[in-house]
């Protein structure tokens, strides 16, 4: 007699059973296809252009070599905005076979490169023709530049010997940077200046940039201020994979620099985030005052890294109907910046933000849904609800967008682009049928319907607790009845 625990009566196969350990293998299986399939997709679009930051391109009258123990850099002072560095151009040429050439990128401290490679990256031989050209290197890791701070990039050719088999970084013959300098060492820890710049380019995207402020009054209660900031924020090597919350912070400034109050930054990427202030807070200080900025600080370097000043006309007062339309128009702006819509229209109501703006926005601004709830798709209202009622209305309030987030919305709209354009909750709720009718494809030809609707069952439980659409369900029971009255009646 064989006394291995089955949960199945039979195979399509006369003889065969499956175990309690192999139904778990195949539902772990399952579980890993169809997250792979998710994985896939989990890439973050954004509509950030690649510019030109700091350079030195001017035509070139000499050059000069990189080979053995000696090194050559070039220093420069980055601008007044924080920006990635995606890759660096310079204008190189070969002599002979130097081999690889490997450089880094240091902050200065006074006259020479201090502290830890902030990059490194190496140049190939073969990259690099016998006349000059600009060369585009790529960072090994990624990194941006604080502003208004001090950088080098220095390089050297090892297995490079003078004159025959030499590296040359074409430059000019006098200094031509207001802020950068020639930089040479041997050895590579004493370093000297030099009279004259070598050609290079920085290219990049702003990093961290504080778009647009509007203040407004009577927000909560009479007299109180709520300053609404859109901010971008994309500050390597931290971004997407750190928690922005440890990093940034939003402060509102005094005339003096003093912070006057402060928020956190909720999210990374194009968001809005916002500094309330209560009535009674705000008796301290001066309404329309155009001395107040609004800055966004590094904690981890203890430094502004965007900032701008509140003027005149960001004061907008007591009428909320302007942040109404702030709030759709930089939900616009946002959508441009992920490819994908944050508003949608309704008859009588006009523009409103979708289930994607309005989790963006209720999490930049709390309280905003409940305040201005006539600018979102979906709201409730108090008294409305019915005890002991869960109808499809009452569902839309927990749809599967809101609660899988904004990030997770911009991947469901981009795998729904792929098959026609169907919407992000449609992509879900297929995700969850999908998954549901693999595992019970699974458990179903080994003659044990039970086992397979018992093994659904977490994921019909995860749909309703996303509130994915009643497609879903209905699919669930078709298949669970069916799974059923084949078990029961059909199967001998």
């Amino acid at each position: 007699m064989n006394t291995s625990y089955t949960l199945a009566k039979r195979d399509y196969k006369a003889g065969s059973t499956v175990t309690a350990s192999r139904i778990v293998i195949w539902f772990l299986i399952a579980i890993i296809l169809s997250s792979s399939i998710i994985c896939f997709f989990a890439q973050k679009v954004y509509a950030a252009d690649i510019e030109l930051f700091e350079h030195n391109n001017i035509i070139p009258t000499d050059n000069s070599s990189a080979y053995g123990v000696d090194w050559i850099g070039q220093s420069f002072t980055s601008d007044n905005v924080s920006h990635t560095i995606d890759y660096i151009c310079l204008s190189l040429r070969k002599e002979g076979a130097p081999g690889t050439t490997y450089g880094k990128i240091r902050k200065m401290s006074g006259a020479s490169p201090s502290g830890t490679d902030l990059a490194t990256f190496t140049i190939a031989e073969n990259q690099v023709g016998n006349t000059g050209v600009w060369t585009q290197v790529s960072l090994s890791s990624p990194m941006t530049v604080d502003p208004q701070t001090e950088y080098c990039i220095l390089i050297n050719t090892p297995d490079g010997e003078y004159p025959a088999n030499i590296l040359q970084w074409k430059r000019s013959n006098v200094s031509v940077m207001p802020f950068g300098t020639a930089l040479a060492s041997t050895g590579g820890s004493t370093w000297t200046t030099q009279a004259y710049d070598y050609m290079f380019e920085i290219w990049g995207t702003v990093a961290v940039e504080i778009q647009d402020i509007k203040v407004f009054e009577s927000y909560r209660e009479t007299g109180d201020w709520l300053i609404t900031v859109r901010y971008a924020n994309i500050y390597k090597p931290y971004y997407d994979s750190y928690d922005i919350k440890k990093y940034f912070s939003l402060q509102l400034r005094n005339a003096s620099g003093n912070i006057t109050a402060q928020n956190i930054l909720p999210a990374w990427g194009n968001r809005v985030s916002c500094i309330y202030l209560s009535a009674a807070t705000v008796t301290a200080l001066t309404w329309g005052e155009t001395a107040y900025s609004v800055h966004i600080y590094g904690l981890f370097n203890s430094a502004s890294l965007a900032s701008d000043n509140i003027t005149t006309s960001y004061w907008l007062g007591s009428d909320l109907a302007n942040l109404d339309s702030w709030c759709i128009t930089s939900a616009s702006i946002i959508g441009t910046y992920y490819n994908t819509d944050m508003t949608t229209y309704i008859a009588q109501r006009g523009e409103v933000l979708n289930a994607t703006g309005g989790s963006i926005f209720d999490t930049g601004i709390p309280g905003l849904s409940a305040i201005r709830p006539g600018i979102f798709q979906t709201y409730s209202r108090s008294g409305v609800n019915v005890p002991g009622t869960y109808t499809q209305t009452g569902r839309n309030a927990v749809d599967p967008v809101t609660n899988l987030g904004p990030d997770a919305v911009v991947l469901l709209t981009r795998i729904g682009n792929i098959f026609g354009g169907i919407t992000a909750e449609q992509v879900a709720t297929m995700f969850f049928v999908i998954l549901t009718i693999a595992i019970a494809c699974l458990a179903f030809p080994a003659g044990h319907a039970g086992a397979a609707n018992i093994l659904c069952l977490p994921v019909f439980i995860g749909g309703l607790y996303l509130g994915v659409n009643w497609m879903f369900i209905g699919a669930l029971g078709i298949l669970g009845a069916f799974l059923i009255v084949y078990n029961l009646y059909l199967v001998k």
